[in-house]
This record gives C-alpha cells, structure tokens and sequence, in this order.
C-alpha cells in the first residue's frame, strides 16, 4: 500500500485534500493506522483518485462526483457511467446548439423585418387571368412541399410551362395544411397521376417577397394590413408563385428567393 505522502504524490492531489475527500467519504483510505493515524492506500484507489480529478478539472462539484462514484461499484461501472455522462453532455450541447441556430433565425427576422421598407415589392391589385395547372392536393406540412413539386416534376416534365405555385385553402397558418402544389403547364392537358385543371380567373391583392420562406410571414403582414386598411374582402384559395427558389441540386441564396403572394379578392 502507498503511504498519504506517496499516494498524493501518484494521484496529483495535496495530503491536505486527500483527509479533506476522507471526511466527506469522497475518496476513503484502505488502511488507517490507529496509533498514528496514517492513512494508506492500495493501487485500486489510483484510478478513482484520477476520476476524481478528471470530473474536478470539469468542473463537476464534490457533492456531483460523490453521487457518481456512489453509483458505481466495480471500475467497469466507472467507465460506463463516464461514458453516459458523456453522452449526456452531448445531447444537452446538441440542444444548446439548436438554442442558437433558432435565435439566429429570429434575428435574421428581425433583421428582414427592419430592411423589408427597403427592399419589398410594392403591393398592387392585379387581374390574373385563368391559368392551366397540374397539382397534387395535400395535407401536412409547409416543410414537405419540396418533396410534392419533385414528384409534380417528374411527372409533368416537359410540359411544364412556368413557374413552381401553390395554393393554401386555410385562411390561417396551420402545422397540417390543407394545399394543393405543383406547376403552371404551357397549356391545358391531362397528365396520368396529376390534377390538371384551369384556375380561373381573379383579381387579386399581389406582392412580391424577396428573401427565404421562414420570413414570408412579413410579407402576408404587409398585404393583409393593406386589406384591413382599405376594408377590402378576400377569399381562398391564395395563391404562392415561386418566382425564384431553391433548385433541384442546388438551394441557390436564400436571401434572392422570390415569391409572388396572391390574394383573391371578392368580386
């Protein structure tokens, strides 16, 4: 067995913090000799001595390391608790992380909020005349629609004509949407799988938005603010052009999506 000097020595911790641990039962010696006191340590106790100094380093607190080591009984139980501990950390970095990615969004939104003056289209009332289509109707959410377009594509191909749309027939924003997506054609057609029909005709509050879809809801501010203010009445579906957008192997820059929102006015 090592003596409190030798055992300091090899464990790196001061004599006076080895009967400090001792107290609080931290890190017991094997042997106490009760004519001097001495305290005496066998080899097994390195290594809860380094785990120890390990957590410490870490900035674990005594009473944390004491509750750890308590749960262990033999060093393979040690190890595995360290390694839980580890993945532990891991997890709550992995949320931090998302913590941050988020408040970068928010400030990103705040940032379009206070440029869109500057860099929004103007809002206008337009007469939009009938349009063929082929769309796959759908419930769910935004996030997917990217998946719905590719399988519009690839079944439309070459006949379509224009641009990426959609059309949301709630007149709210929901997780579980009730949409339509797909492309304008060059003309009207049947399309094995597909929805192709003719939407009519309207005359619609139009606004262009330039810049990523998670700060479109600026945009939808804008126009219905201009409703309420001009006492105007609108009805569903709108309509979303996709004017400019990610590709199909590129995602091209955010911040130069385009995206014409079309509000169907009442007659």
């Amino acid at each position: 067995m090592y003596s409190i000097g030798q055992f300091s020595l090899i464990s790196r911790l001061s004599v006076r913090t080895l009967r400090k641990y001792h107290e609080i039962g931290l890190l017991v010696p094997d042997y106490v000799d009760e004519d001097s006191g001495y305290r005496y340590y066998k080899p097994a106790a390195i290594e809860r001595a380094q785990v120890i100094v390990g957590l410490r380093d870490l900035d674990f607190s005594l009473k944390d390391i004491n509750t750890i080591l308590a749960e262990c009984g033999e060093d393979e139980d040690i190890l595995d608790r360290l390694i839980e501990q580890k993945k532990s950390i891991n997890q709550e970095l992995q949320r931090i992380q998302n913590i941050e990615a988020g408040l970068e969004r928010t400030i990103a939104l705040v940032r379009e909020r206070q440029k869109l003056p500057e860099e929004s289209g103007e809002i206008e009332i337009k007469e939009i005349s009938q349009i063929p289509v082929a769309l796959l109707y759908e419930t769910g959410a935004w996030a997917d629609i990217g998946a719905v377009f590719s399988r519009v594509g690839r079944k439309a191909g070459r006949y379509i004509g224009g641009p990426a749309m959609s059309l949301c027939f709630d007149g709210e924003y929901r997780d579980e949407a009730n949409y339509a997506a797909g492309f304008i054609l060059k003309s009207a057609r049947e399309i094995k799988g597909l929805k192709c029909e003719t939407l009519p005709a309207i005359r619609c509050l139009s606004v262009i938005h330039t810049g990523p879809y998670d700060t479109i809801g600026i945009s939808y501010e804008r126009i219905l603010s201009r409703i309420q203010e001009q006492k105007l009445s609108w009805k569903t579906p709108t309509r979303e052009i996709y004017l400019r957008g990610p590709g199909m192997i590129f995602r091209g820059n955010p911040k130069k999506y385009r995206t014409e929102i079309q509000i169907p006015l009442d007659s």
